[in-house]
C-alpha cells in the first residue's frame, strides 16, 4: 500500500507514455486523472479490459485487450461493477418531431439506467422488427440522456408520431444492447 505514489507512469509496446494520478484510498483505490487519454489513444468505444504489469517505482506496463466486455462481466473489484435488473420497461410520450429535433430526450429513470450501463450505443427494434443502431449522448449538468443518431430512422420506419406513448423494454441490456419500442397511442 505505501509503495504506490500519487502519480504512476504507464507505457505500452507501441510507445505510449502517460502519467496518471492515483488515489490510494482504503475502500476504493482508483486512477483519478489521465485515464481518458487511454480511451482516446486506443480508439476504444465501449468497455475494454486493460491489464497493468507493475515494474516497481510507480512504473506500469499497459497490456490492452481489443475485445469489448459488458459491465456484468466486470471483475468484482471494479468500481463500476453493478448488476442492473435484467428486464426493464420505460414509458414516455414522444413530444418532439424527429424531423425538427433529431434526438429523443429520455425520461430520468431510463437515462439513469443507461448511464449505469455505460453503453455508447443501443440497438432499437420497433414494431416492424427492424434493428437500428442508435447513438447515446450523456450530459451531466443538467443530467440528460438522449438517443441521437438512428432515432429519426426508428420513428420513420415504425410510423411513430408526436403524442404517441412509447414503451421501451429490454430483457437483458447486456446480452445484445437492445431495446424494443412500441407505441401505445
Amino acid at each position: 500500500r505505501n509503495e504506490l505514489g500519487r502519480y504512476w507512469h504507464l507505457f505500452d509496446s507501441q510507445g505510449l507514455q502517460l502519467k496518471v494520478g492515483f488515489k490510494n484510498d482504503d475502500d476504493v483505490p482508483r486512477i483519478t486523472t489521465g485515464w481518458t487519454t487511454l480511451r482516446e489513444h486506443y480508439g476504444f468505444h465501449g468497455h475494454h479490459a486493460i491489464f497493468f504489469k507493475y515494474l516497481g517505482n510507480n512504473l506500469f506496463q499497459i497490456i490492452k485487450n481489443d475485445s469489448t466486455i459488458s459491465p456484468d462481466k466486470f471483475p468484482t473489484w471494479h468500481t463500476k461493477t453493478r448488476s442492473l435488473r435484467k428486464a426493464v420497461t420505460f414509458a414516455m410520450t414522444m413530444t418532439d418531431d424527429p424531423e425538427v429535433v433529431p434526438y429523443l430526450i429520455l425520461p430520468e429513470k431510463m437515462g439513469e439506467y443507461l448511464w449505469n450501463t455505460m453503453l455508447d450505443e443501443v440497438n432499437v427494434i420497433g414494431i416492424i422488427r427492424e434493428k437500428h443502431k442508435c447513438e447515446l449522448e450523456y450530459q451531466k449538468d443538467p443530467f440528460e440522456v438522449r438517443i441521437k443518431k438512428g432515432w429519426r430512422e426508428v420513428v420513420g420506419i415504425n410510423g411513430f408520431k408526436v403524442g404517441d406513448r412509447l414503451l421501451f423494454n429490454t430483457s437483458s441490456i447486456y446480452d445484445d444492447h437492445t431495446f424494443f419500442v412500441r407505441s401505445c397511442k
